[in-house]
């Protein structure tokens, strides 16, 4: 999408118009490409769920989740605006690194969650606990991702931090676990087709980075 500095949408920078840290989207929009053999997972009104995210470039930051029911017109309907209607709770103060699909490797630590100054007003947001390493560039323009000038803010655990990716590799993860939480299912909502919705807020840079996934409600468990 477009930059919050007034950059064009699907476009560099128009003429007069500076863009820090980009300002357009690439390839197609998501809503309007027809995706096969899509994954969809259930999960049911009430009940407390994971979701997980991963960073290659640490740009700091929160984020939140948060769920839009498919519109009749269908995915090509989805606007901000339903998703901002139907923000998820987080639950519980922990959250965790994982590495690949193996629970048994979770490295647990307290969040760092607010709902102060929020959109939509009181909403909950959760800070991006990995702290990239301590130089304007966050370490990308390092030799190696290994923070030995420090970090912008205490890791969470020991060897959490950096910035996920080195320029000399750009597009190579350093970072291979993946970051989650658990979220509570609104107890009301109408069971059908969702789209959840990750949205990350960036700190370093003016961006939004978003990212969504196929949810089907079910009813609430009797």
């Amino acid at each position: 999408g477009g930059n919050p500095k007034g950059c064009p949408i699907g476009a560099p920078a128009k003429e007069g118009v500076d863009c820090p840290g980009g300002g357009f989207s690439y390839g197609p929009y998501a809503e309007k490409f027809n995706f096969s053999d899509v994954q969809v997972t259930e999960w049911r009104a009430g009940e407390v769920v994971e979701a997980a995210w991963g960073v290659i470039a640490n740009h700091g930051g929160g984020y939140s989740y948060r769920l839009c029911k498919v519109p009749e017109e269908g995915v090509s309907a989805l606007t901000e605006e339903c998703f901002q209607s139907t923000p998820l709770d987080f639950y519980g103060d922990k959250q965790w690194v994982q590495y690949g699909e193996d629970s048994s490797t979770r490295i647990e630590f307290t969040a760092n969650r607010t709902r102060s100054g929020t959109t939509p007003p009181g909403s909950q947001w959760t800070k991006n606990p990995i702290p990239a390493c301590n130089r304007p560039d966050g370490g990308y323009f390092a030799e190696k991702d290994d923070c030995p000038e420090g970090t912008q803010f205490p890791p969470p655990a020991e060897g959490l931090f950096g910035f996920g990716e080195v320029a000399t590799a750009a597009g190579m993860p350093t970072f291979f676990f993946s970051i989650g939480d658990f979220l509570k299912v609104p107890v009301d909502l109408v069971p059908g087709d969702y789209v959840l919705s990750f949205r990350w807020d960036c700190e370093q840079s003016p961006q939004i980075w978003n990212s969504c996934s196929n949810i089907k409600i079910l009813p609430q468990t009797p």
